[in-house]
């Protein structure tokens, strides 16, 4: 709209970021982690499609889901764990409360995003990053913004094709070095954008408009890290 009075500020990271760990991660094994309130845009179908030709390239390949249904779509997760809860490379984790994302997230090797649209910029990229994490997600806008503004690394597919998916995640899982590059990436940008920096980005445009300094209310790196 050409306005010159507004503001932009990036979504943020909460929660201390963690450096990009192979060890943390299953040698033998690798694992594509989805994360969401399933069943509205953020849907499962098309990772499913996708799962039997990247088994056929990299038979050590699994499939997380973490999450619940969104709520309004109940018995969506439910449909898909009747038809695909005994296959041996899936496992449906349910809920994750916040103190299991360190354990599910530094040991999964991707992120993935199935998504058919976007309710803005995406707080599964953000928790992502947070870890470390590689992340293949729908080429639809807001992520695809997310991106370009943010600097966060992601690898897109048609949310139409399952062979685009499919064909996305078996070349990361055969390119281990190309995994680092995009994790460690996504790690920066988390780094530079804890909710410390944000927090502070929004004093210093208040402080700016008003013509005072800002106070100094910010932790220091190290203390925040401690935090």
């Amino acid at each position: 709209y050409g306005a010159t009075h507004v503001g932009i500020r990036p979504h943020g990271t909460l929660g201390q970021p963690f450096a990009p760990d192979p060890a943390s991660r299953p040698p033998d094994e690798f694992r594509m982690l989805a994360f969401g309130k399933w069943g509205r845009y953020k849907r499962l179908e098309l990772l499913f499609e996708a799962l039997p030709a990247v088994l056929a390239a990299v038979p050590q390949a699994s499939l997380l889901i973490a999450g619940c249904d969104h709520p309004n779509r109940p018995g969506y997760l439910a449909g898909l764990k009747q038809k695909w809860g005994t296959h041996p490379n899936v496992k449906f984790l349910g809920y994750l409360d916040e103190n299991r994302f360190d354990e599910v997230f530094r040991s999964a090797h991707v992120a993935v995003l199935p998504y058919l649209s976007s309710g803005g910029p995406s707080g599964v990229a953000h928790i992502a990053a947070r870890f470390g994490l590689p992340i293949v997600a729908a080429h639809i806008d807001d992520l695809v913004r997310l991106a370009e503004e943010e600097g966060i690394a992601l690898d897109t597919f048609n949310p139409h094709d399952s062979a685009d998916l499919a064909a996305r995640l078996i070349q990361l899982a055969r390119d281990p070095v190309r995994q680092m590059r995009l994790a460690d990436q996504n790690y920066r940008v988390a780094l530079n954008s804890t909710m410390p920096r944000i927090v502070a980005s929004y004093l210093d445009e208040f402080a700016a408009l008003i013509g005072e300094t800002p106070p100094s209310c910010i932790a220091a790196e190290g203390e925040e890290s401690a935090a």
